[in-house]
């Protein structure tokens, strides 16, 4: 947390020894109601008290990764399939509530997502979790796409005021770090055991993807264990259509741009036929639904 300490630049201020040395006490630096400006107990001299601007107490951020992958290994040009059907996404099946998720959040399908460990950097976070939770390693690391920023509600360990469950909590900023990775086929058993489904297989079909139930309803009225968590698809979408469209406001957008050359044309292919079928309606607006376009430039 950045600190300010006025006492780091008098120098800026004081010509002399003499008036470093008629400088007020600590105990004597008390702000004069008249001004800026108070005696000094010993001599009466007027003395410019410099206080310093009060800074408000911030809680620490938690950084978070989160690991976006597809493997384009299926897609052929077979012109009666869709390339939604060929494109594989990387998802994970968590079969409990993530940690600091909200009470009642349920299991569900996600991206690789974790929080940073004690001496832990992003990329070394990006791996670990992306291996632990998939079993796939990280091949290359692409780039970053874009920060996600939210607030998580982290229950207090106690509560003195008697507050119900639902408002005895701290507010915590979190940044959500979202890469591009290639990532391996699974090779080796998943280390989350306790949080992650290992029996169910991570590499998704896209139209798949999109089809998925919400593991929680937008009113949280249904839980489903076996949907797909909406921020998570919402961060799919929002990278593949990123990638399409504007790959320049991504983060490292001209690495990502050089990645996706080879295989755009079928990405966009398969963004299209989902738009066509209507499983893109949460986030088209309604004009830009289920209308013919050529891909971009």
């Amino acid at each position: 947390m950045e600190t300010r300490n006025t006492y780091e630049s008098f120098d800026n201020f004081l010509s002399t020894e003499d008036e470093v040395a008629n400088l007020p006490h600590p105990q004597c630096c008390e702000r004069d109601p008249e001004g800026e400006f108070h005696s000094h107990p010993h001599d009466g001299s007027k003395q410019l008290i410099l206080f310093p601007e009060p800074v408000e107490e911030k809680a620490p951020t938690i950084f978070t990764i989160s690991a976006i992958a597809f493997d384009f290994d299926f897609v052929s040009s077979d012109p009666s399939k869709s390339r939604a059907d060929e494109i594989k996404v990387l998802l994970v099946k968590n079969k409990k509530p993530p940690r600091n998720s909200n009470e009642g959040k349920p299991g569900g399908r996600g991206l690789p997502t974790g929080q940073l460990e004690s001496k832990e950097d992003m990329l070394q976070a990006l791996k670990r979790e992306t291996r632990d939770e998939s079993g796939c390693t990280v091949k290359k690391i692409v780039g970053k796409l874009f920060v996600v920023k939210k607030t998580l509600k982290i229950p207090k360990k106690e509560n003195p005021e008697k507050l119900p469950s639902h408002l005895n909590y701290d507010a915590i900023p979190n940044e959500i770090h979202v890469f591009l990775v290639e990532a391996s086929e699974a090779m080796s058993r998943i280390r989350e055991v306790d949080e992650i489904d290992g029996s169910v297989e991570p590499w998704v079909p896209l139209r798949e993807v999109f089809e998925m139930p919400l593991a929680q309803s937008k009113n949280s009225a249904s839980k489903n264990p076996d949907g797909i968590y909406f921020s998570h698809r919402q961060r799919l979408y929002r990278a593949i259509d990123s990638m399409i469209y504007g790959p320049e406001e991504l983060i490292d957008g001209p690495a990502v741009k050089e990645w996706l050359r080879p295989n755009r044309q079928d990405i966009f292919s398969a963004m299209s036929d989902l738009a066509k079928d209507g499983l893109l309606s949460d986030f088209l607006p309604p004009d830009e639904e289920n209308t013919e376009e050529e891909i971009p430039a």
